[in-house]
């Protein structure tokens, strides 16, 4: 079968329970999270590598949509302002929900924006709100002091990408469902033993490949996989 030419039009990102895999390296935190949505606590989300935490997060957040908000951090965008008028904002965004979910950039933030979860975690301690933040920060080193102890109070939940072809296969094709395009197979399993051998390395490979595929105007084929990855080798 050939594969779909790609659409030109921009698509919703479309995270939820229907496009999200289960396997052995989430397994144990969904269930986690699940029993978050009922019970209520402190839960600290993270992972060593990209995982899928923003996408379980978003599809949570669908599950408690009556009593649950979603508040999405982005990294450096607010670093200027000080962490009381970020947290303010943060609350407003935040309302009257029950529970809180928190979803913050992978990787390193300004100080302010540090200390402002540190407020956030706070507040939500006082007034008694479920709180879930999930955060892949730095090694240890690169958190203020005041967050880091109250990071290491809470629950932590790690989840694993996967590791077995047939998972990565399976994400690969959710990935694909979600994007409203088709690749063949064959591609797919090439792209396995060929590109980089870890769910962040295949996502960008597959994402490259869609991006070269609008701008030409081809369907891809195996031919053009091995094009792709010979120009990304040098």
């Amino acid at each position: 079968m050939s594969a779909q030419p790609p659409l030109t039009l921009p698509l919703p990102a479309l995270l939820d329970y229907d496009g999200w895999v289960n396997h052995s390296g989430v397994a144990d935190g969904a269930a986690a999270l699940a029993l978050w949505a009922v019970e209520g606590g402190e839960v600290w989300l993270r992972s060593s590598v990209v995982a899928g935490k923003s996408h379980l997060v978003a599809a949570l957040q669908q599950e408690v949509a009556e009593g649950g908000a979603l508040l999405a951090v982005a990294s450096g965008g607010d670093g200027a302002r000080p962490p009381e008028e970020l947290v303010a904002g943060w609350l407003q965004q935040l309302g009257d929900a029950r529970r809180w979910l928190v979803d913050v950039a992978a990787g390193a933030l300004p100080a302010a924006q540090q200390l402002a979860l540190f407020h956030l975690i706070e507040r939500a301690r006082r007034d008694g709100r479920p709180l879930l933040i999930a955060w892949r920060c730095p090694e240890e080193g690169g958190t203020v002091p005041e967050l880091a102890s109250r990071l290491r109070a809470m629950r932590v939940v790690e989840l694993a990408p996967p590791v077995a072809d047939a998972d990565l296969l399976r994400v690969l094709r959710a990935e694909l469902d979600r994007m409203q395009w088709r690749l063949d197979e064959a591609l797919l399993r090439y792209m396995i033993v060929h590109c980089r051998r870890d769910l962040e390395g295949l996502l960008a490979a597959l994402h490259r490949l869609h991006r070269r595929s609008l701008a030409v105007g081809i369907r891809p084929s195996l031919r053009n996989v091995q094009r792709l990855l010979a120009e990304e080798a040098g």
